[in-house]
């Protein structure tokens, strides 16, 4: 399997799509331009971090991420509910949007892909 795996030169990495795993990479890499990500690919990113527990791309994702999130893009957030559970303060953001604009978020377009 490692012969075949060196040979090919292809790395699998299917947890990640092909847009968050260069970002990852050029993270990794010491780029940072996490910045001028979209509010959707850094969620994507935030979560990438932390399943491969890199904490100053979680921090630095968490601090951008948690000022935009809105009513308007709540569900970007919501749909990856798990990455909430590990960083509190976009949840309490999160469910703060939640519970203060309910009766928005129900006629949302996005609601039933939550």
């Amino acid at each position: 399997l490692q012969k075949k795996m060196i040979h090919k030169r292809e790395i699998s990495v299917p947890d990640l799509d092909l847009e968050t795993f260069r970002n990852f990479l050029v993270y990794m890499y010491g780029h940072d331009d996490t910045s001028s990500l979209q509010l959707e690919a850094a969620v994507s990113l935030l979560c990438a971090a932390n399943k491969y527990d890199v904490r100053d791309l979680k921090r630095t994702l968490s601090d951008q991420i948690i000022p935009q999130v809105t009513a308007d893009n709540v569900f970007v957030v919501l749909r990856k509910s798990f990455i909430c559970k590990t960083v509190p303060k976009l949840w309490e953001t999160a469910n703060e949007i939640v519970q203060c604009q309910t009766e928005e978020l129900f006629s949302h377009a996005q609601f039933p892909t939550v």
